[in-house]
């Protein structure tokens, strides 16, 4: 008899879950590195194709989040502990 954890991550490997759930870790770990750096100014929205979109609604934020795109995304990879994130998009309100 499998152990339980063994037996859902079959099934999520199958049913194709896996790059849902890793999507919602990114988006889970950035929003929390985004509220340390930047307080709550901004909000990573949704993570698809290796690009992790981010809304602001000052365009001076967003202008600090493409000076510090490179530390933002390690920061971020580092925390999940796989190189998700190969990109950061900003997205104004």
């Amino acid at each position: 008899m499998l152990p339980i954890k063994d037996i859902l991550s079959r099934v999520i490997q199958q049913r194709g879950f896996k790059r849902q759930l890793e999507s919602i870790e990114v988006v889970k770990i950035a929003n929390y590195i985004l509220k340390e750096a930047f307080n709550n100014n901004i909000k990573a929205s949704f993570f698809i194709k290796n690009t992790l979109w981010v809304q602001t609604s000052s365009p001076i934020l967003a202008n600090e989040i493409f000076l510090n795109k490179e530390r933002l995304k390690n920061k971020i990879n580092k925390k999940i502990g796989k190189n998700l994130v190969k990109e950061i998009k900003v997205k104004n309100k």
